[in-house]
């Protein structure tokens, strides 16, 4: 197993919560107790350490997602539960390319990149497009390429999987994403109001891009704990409509 290096990004695990910590000289201190996170440097990633309140933690690597949710927000961002269903709907994998409009907070841009060969992500506003690079770079993205340009006037990228878009009026964009997709690949767009997958899928009549379907993720979790078996009491509620047609 690798060992942990200086400034490098640890999972502590403890009685089914996570937290994650940088390998350096502070010290991290919650109900486990007190931490001396230097002495994290040069362990493994499944060791175990102590606090001082004798809490045993254990060391792990930090996933994709345990990195996301410690990237920083701006503007409202897309999720893993939508993200899922974009990814299922639309066949994403090793190969894809994909571009994306209106890169936020780069939430979806970059779990695109976590699946994707290559994303291109657009972004008109330069204190967004500054925040998603940040957050870029935090996750070691390699893949993304993001530009400070208005997409409204068009995109260079051509024969693409896939084409994202999170903007006030997706359908503004239809005919540059059908220039934009090969044939066979897919427009998304994330849209919080109705009204816009309507305007939407009235454009989209015009175009060479056929609705598929629209779809709204609310997952419900559980609480299991022995007899215990019933819905949790709080859950989340809508986020987006996500519209998805496909070019043919």
């Amino acid at each position: 197993m690798a060992k942990i290096k200086k400034n490098d990004l640890v999972l502590l695990m403890h009685s089914g919560r996570n937290v994650l910590v940088r390998a350096e000289a502070k010290s991290f201190e919650n109900d486990w107790g007190i931490l001396d996170l230097k002495k994290l440097i040069g362990k493994s990633y499944d060791s175990v350490i102590e606090t001082s309140a004798n809490k045993k933690i254990i060391l792990a690597k930090p996933q994709f997602h345990d990195l996301l949710s410690r990237c920083r927000r701006g503007p409202a961002v897309i999720l893993p539960k939508d993200f899922g269903a974009i990814a299922s709907a639309t066949g994403i994998g090793c190969n894809s390319e994909a571009v994306d409009i209106g890169t936020g907070s780069g939430w979806l841009a970059s779990q695109l990149a976590n699946i994707c060969g290559k994303v291109t992500t657009y972004e008109i506003r330069e204190d967004f497009y500054k925040l998603a690079k940040k957050n870029f770079e935090f996750l070691g993205l390699k893949n993304i390429s993001a530009k400070h340009v208005d997409a409204s006037e068009g995109v260079a990228e051509t024969n693409m999987d896939l084409f994202t878009c999170d903007v006030q009026a997706p359908e503004n964009l239809i005919f540059i994403a059908e220039k934009a997709l090969r044939v066979g690949g897919y427009f998304v767009a994330y849209c919080p109001q109705i009204t816009q997958i309507m305007q939407a899928s009235e454009e989209l009549k015009k175009s060479k891009l056929k609705l598929e379907k629209v779809i709204e993720t609310i997952p419900r979790e559980w609480k299991v704990d022995g007899q215990i078996a019933r819905p949790e009491h709080q859950m989340l509620g809508h986020t987006a409509f996500i519209l998805i047609a496909r070019k043919a």
